[in-house]
């Protein structure tokens, strides 16, 4: 009887270790990376970033398909004078498009970076326990290695996650790859924020959303943060105070605030500035007509506060 019992029990597990399938990367801009950064390297500032990363388009490069990637945040600097720290110093990040990345359809993800024009691989999800990492864009020659092999529940579905470690140290694991969202230092595993923002070291993944649902991937960080506009106001301003629509847009998109807006700029994906509005009103609607179809960035300031967000113009069918 314990022989029968034995066998049911392995068959079961090992059906259900069978239909937890692969989890592909997300392909639309529902995905969102919201991630921070920190950089302490320096003996006089110490430099912040909180930003968010998404999909915005499709391309072909050397005829494979992949996904652009854009980033809004915003960045504030802590100033060393006289023994003590003073500010913030805070700005507003418009942020240019990273690169790209692909599936292949064998669990490998790759990233193309548009400052060298060189595709690298980003992720391998076809590693066991044990395997030392290759080399790639985040994982330069070293020692680590999958040290453990687990699953996230990530909005409902779980995902595998791959506990990285250095082989002198494999019970540290200091970081995870997970299928469909990525490393817990960022989704260029650190890298991003060295491509578009001036900072140095030490980033993470605070939380991913798809299809308007948040998971907390570092659960140390206040939750609150998974909802948060990329403003530039020292203090978080919630996204409850601002409302952009339509977004994606046409012709003409609304912004509305919670308290009277002063100023209004749009960037293109570049960071370049395109036009600007002034007004008193907590409403404004704003004219598109002229501005061509894709990816643009408006800072809206109210007060002290400033947002800088996305905004997507649309092709006219």
């Amino acid at each position: 009887m314990k022989k029968i019992c034995f066998v049911f029990l392995f068959s079961y597990l090992t059906s259900h270790s069978i239909a937890q399938q692969y989890i592909p990367f997300p392909t639309t801009s529902d995905a969102v990376w919201r991630e921070n950064a920190i950089n302490v390297s320096g003996l006089t500032s110490h430099q912040f970033s909180f930003y968010e990363v998404t999909i915005i388009k499709d391309t072909v490069i050397s005829a494979f398909t992949y996904h652009e990637l854009a980033a809004t945040g915003w960045g504030y600097e802590m100033l060393y004078n006289n023994g003590g720290w003073n500010g913030p110093y805070v700005g507003g990040v418009p942020l240019p498009c990273c690169g790209a990345i692909r599936e292949d359809g064998q669990k490998k993800i790759y990233y193309y970076d548009y400052n060298d024009l060189t595709e690298y691989l980003l992720y391998d999800f076809n590693l066991s326990v044990g395997d030392t990492l290759p080399l790639s864009y985040i994982n330069q020659p070293n020692t680590n290695i999958v040290s453990g092999i687990d699953s996230i529940d990530i909005n409902g579905q779980y995902h595998k996650r791959f506990l990285i470690a250095d082989a002198f140290y494999p019970t540290l694991a200091y970081a995870a790859y997970i299928e469909g969202v990525g490393s817990t230092l960022g989704l260029l595993g650190g890298q991003f924020h060295e491509t578009v923002l001036p900072l140095d070291v030490f980033s993470k993944l605070i939380c991913f959303s798809e299809n308007g649902s948040s998971t907390m991937i570092d659960t140390l960080i206040d939750p609150a943060q998974c909802d948060l506009y990329s403003g530039t106001a020292p203090d978080l301003v919630l996204k409850s105070e601002l409302h952009i629509y339509p977004n994606p847009c046409l012709d003409k998109v609304t912004i509305q605030s919670a308290s009277p807006l002063e100023q209004i700029i749009l960037y293109n994906s570049l960071g370049n500035k395109i036009d600007s509005w002034k007004t008193s009103s907590d409403l404004k609607e704003i004219d598109l007509i002229n501005v061509h179809p894709g990816l643009y960035f408006l800072q809206v300031i109210a007060g002290y506060k400033t947002w800088t967000e996305k905004v997507i113009k649309r092709e006219s069918k």
